[in-house]
């Protein structure tokens, strides 16, 4: 954990790729759509910025499976 908490990634949209772990390769908007939760704890624990269109998604699917 400690290599990924050093790297500084750049804000990643709808389009770009996650650039490593389980889904490395897959695109934010896919993982946003099938495992949301991994974008949650990429962004708190791995140094992974979103866009902030992505950022509005990710706290509406946080929200609406927390209700």
């Amino acid at each position: 954990m400690d290599n990924l908490n050093r790297v500084q990634y750049p804000a990643l949209g709808f389009d770009d790729v996650m650039p490593f772990g389980k889904y490395q390769g897959k695109t934010i908007e896919w993982i946003l759509d099938n495992d949301y939760s991994y974008l949650k704890w990429a962004t708190s624990e791995a140094n992974v910025t979103l866009t902030n269109d992505a950022w509005d998604d990710l706290q509406t699917e946080i929200n609406e499976n927390t209700k």
